[in-house]
């Protein structure tokens, strides 16, 4: 499964990539980026899972429209979630949306 995490810079998110491959299958694949990248992201790759930082939530909307077109499964994390760096939950989250 290829999942993206999404924030303002990719720089937050990239903390909770790091947590979040303790619990991925070999298989998985978990990048962080700006989520002005997405798009592109999207263009070129085989994207299975979209998690939003709750920090952009206010991109929802745009982001989802985006990932619809692509046929990718898109939510935003829960600030719980984001702000503990629960790497454990949020895989849970991208393996059940």
């Amino acid at each position: 499964m290829k999942i993206v995490l999404v924030c303002m810079a990719g720089m937050s998110t990239s903390l909770l990539v790091e947590n979040m491959k303790k619990y991925a299958e070999p298989e998985d694949r978990i990048t962080a980026m700006s989520y002005t990248e997405l798009e592109h992201t999207l263009e070129g790759e085989k994207v299975d899972v979209v998690l939003l930082g709750p920090q952009i939530k206010m991109h929802y909307d745009e982001l989802k429209d985006i990932c619809d077109r692509r046929n990718v499964k898109i939510a935003i994390l829960a600030p719980v979630v984001y702000g503990r760096m629960d790497g454990a939950k949020a895989m849970e989250m991208a393996k059940t949306i």
